[in-house]
């Protein structure tokens, strides 16, 4: 209800309290019926009241007496009392409106200041957790250099050679390591890394972290700007090394890394390098981050 109703409402019952009530019912007067008339009883008077309650005496030496018969009378209370009443229930309900009117106002105020609360602990929240962000270790996978591709470029300069010996066989190895770029230790859980040969458009969307060729990284603290290093092996027979040389697979290297922070938070970081072997040789060889979104992800 708004404050204009409120108001005609309150001026309605102030009008409806100064409206006068009377003070007393109609009196009714009974009159007595024809019976009651002949059949009424001598007025029994006392003795000091025969002396002066005599009746009217006329010229037929008869009397005549008055009766007059009370009828009742329904008392109410007095009028002043009906005001005083009528304007305490107004005082009255004037002062539930006023106090119904604070307690929403005071309702109003504890949402809003618990809706503020909640906003200063939202971004105290975030706060924190950009600075647990800023604070903790990020562990990530870092490829140095590639042992025996020395070997595949003499055999690329000379496939005469390298043919006529289907014996060969060669092993390619990575000299990696693992690097904590945060500002806190880090402790790693494990991980898997897998160096493999094969056509990078075959990769399945979700990653294969099994296999015999894979590479188990043990747990191990590891501090903020420390590399560990480790080596991952690709061991291949002619046909392999032939379909290398001919520029038609590429060189794959792909795993991931869980570890905890300071402050035991799980992460997981994957990792996926490809090399493709161009067809002019001899060329530097890179790899460089490629594959699905699966293979790549840093938590």
């Amino acid at each position: 209800m708004n404050t204009k109703g409120i108001a005609l409402a309150l001026l309605a019952l102030l009008l409806i309290a100064a409206t006068p009530l009377p003070s007393n019912q109609p009196q009714t007067q009974i009159k007595p019926s024809s019976d009651q008339k002949n059949n009424r009883s001598a007025p029994v008077f006392s003795d000091g009241d025969q002396a002066g309650h005599k009746g009217t005496h006329n010229a037929g030496n008869s009397y005549a007496y008055n009766y007059y018969y009370p009828t009742g009378k329904s008392e109410s209370p007095p009028v002043r009392f009906q005001e005083a009443a009528t304007f305490i229930l107004i005082i009255f309900t004037g002062g539930l409106w006023i106090t119904s009117i604070w307690q929403w106002r005071a309702i109003d105020r504890q949402a809003d200041a618990l809706d503020k609360s909640l906003t200063v602990a939202e971004k105290a929240a975030n706060a924190a957790t950009k600075s647990a962000d800023a604070e903790r270790g990020w562990i990530a996978f870092n490829l140095g250099t590639i042992s025996g591709m020395e070997d595949l470029v003499k055999w690329r300069g000379d496939l005469e050679s390298f043919n006529q010996n289907m014996t060969i066989q060669h092993t390619l190895s990575t000299d990696h390591a693992f690097v904590n770029g945060g500002k806190t230790i880090g402790r790693v859980n494990g991980g898997i890394v897998k160096f493999v040969s094969g056509n990078p458009d075959d990769l399945p969307v979700e990653p294969n972290y099994g296999g015999p060729d894979v590479v188990k990284v043990p747990e191990f603290l590891i501090l903020p700007n420390v590399p560990v290093k480790g080596a991952a092996y690709l061991p291949m027979v002619w046909g392999e090394i032939t379909q290398l040389l001919n520029s038609d697979c590429a060189l794959i290297i792909y795993g991931f890394i869980s570890y905890q922070d300071i402050w035991n938070n799980p992460h997981e970081s994957r990792f996926c390098l490809i090399c493709r072997i161009p067809k002019a040789w001899p060329v530097p060889l890179s790899f460089s981050p490629s594959g699905p979104d699966a293979y790549n992800r840093y938590t």
